[in-house]
């Protein structure tokens, strides 16, 4: 199954998670499921030009799909996942989109971070430093 869905009604971040999940409780096939799931961040504002909407609101339901998928992560005992988020031919975006992506991260850290040490998740961040729109420190 792919991890991403660029025509579905749900943005990038709509995951096989959902799926299989769906496909357990209805009693469709087990599997094993894997203990490394990566994630791509990617094709959220296409859909939202894609379905009418603004590139901020297409990030913003990206994020809210891949809530869905953490958690689902965590509640099937997926020992890692990695996400992809932010790559250096993003600082190319317009400054509005770029800090509404950066807004969504403090939104994140506010909020899900907290529920995610809860439930026993490891959080470690792996990033390249840039002081301005992709010029290496």
């Amino acid at each position: 199954m792919p991890l991403l869905s660029r025509s579905s009604s749900t943005p990038a971040a709509s995951t096989a998670a959902e799926q299989d999940e769906s496909q357990h409780e209805s009693g469709g096939p087990a599997g094993v499921l894997p203990r490394h799931v990566a994630i791509i961040m990617d094709g959220n504002g296409r859909w939202a030009h894609a379905h009418g909407l603004p590139r901020g609101e297409g990030h913003r339901r990206g994020v809210e799909a891949l809530r869905r998928a953490v958690r689902f992560a965590v509640r099937r005992g997926i020992r890692y996942l990695t996400l992809f988020s932010f790559s250096s031919e993003n600082w190319s975006r317009p400054d509005e989109e770029i800090e509404g992506l950066f807004n969504l991260v403090r939104i994140f850290i506010r909020g899900d971070l907290a529920e995610l040490n809860r439930s026993g998740a490891r959080i470690r961040s792996r990033a390249t430093a840039c002081s301005t729109r992709g010029a290496p420190m």
